[in-house]
C-alpha cells in the first residue's frame, strides 16, 4: 500500500502557481494569438471609479481605483465603442497615481489608434500589450510553484 506524506501546503501551493500561470498565459494568447486590426478612434470618456472592498479593510488597502476609459471606432462602417486600455482586462489598483497616470494619458477628446480582433471587432484595446499587473501572475504563480516543489521535497 502506498502511503503518502504530501503535504496540503505543498500541493496549494503548485496548484494557485500553476493556475497563476494559467491566467497570465491566457492573456499573453489573448494578445499573440489573434490577428489585430488598426483604427482610428476617440476618447468619449475618462474617469475613475473609487471601489470599497470590505474583505480587505483590516489591510488597509480597501479603496481600489479603477480606470474607465471609453472610445468610440469604426470598422467596416460599423460602430464599436470600446473600454479597454490593455489587452486582456481592465485593471484596478490600490494605487491612485497610477490610475491617474493612464487617464491623464487617455483626456476626453483625444484621438488615439484601436487595435482590435479581425474577427470579433468589439475586442479591443487602446495599448496592444499586457498591463504589468498580468507578469505579476507569472512571477507569483513560478515562485508558488518553486516554493511548493521545496515544501515537496522535504
Amino acid at each position: 500500500m502506498f502511503c503518502s506524506t504530501v503535504s496540503v501546503p505543498a500541493i496549494s501551493l503548485v496548484f494557485f502557481g500553476l493556475l497563476s500561470i494559467v491566467v497570465f498565459l491566457y492573456e499573453w494568447f489573448v494578445l499573440v494569438g489573434h490577428r489585430w486590426g488598426l483604427s482610428s478612434g476617440v476618447i468619449i470618456h475618462s474617469s475613475m471609479v473609487e471601489k470599497f472592498n470590505k474583505a480587505h479593510e483590516k489591510t488597509g488597502s480597501a479603496l481600489s481605483y479603477i480606470p474607465v476609459v471609453e472610445y468610440d471606432f469604426e470598422v467596416n462602417g460599423c460602430k464599436y465603442t470600446g473600454d479597454s486600455v490593455f489587452v486582456g482586462k481592465n485593471i484596478k489598483s490600490t494605487n491612485k497615481s497610477s490610475v491617474t497616470d493612464i487617464l491623464k494619458k487617455y483626456p476626453e477628446g483625444l484621438s488615439v489608434n484601436v487595435y482590435y480582433h479581425e474577427k470579433n471587432p468589439s475586442i479591443s484595446c487602446i495599448e496592444k500589450k499586457l498591463h504589468a499587473s498580468s507578469y505579476l501572475f507569472l512571477f507569483l504563480g513560478g515562485s508558488f510553484c518553486l516554493v511548493g516543489a521545496l515544501i515537496f521535497s522535504l
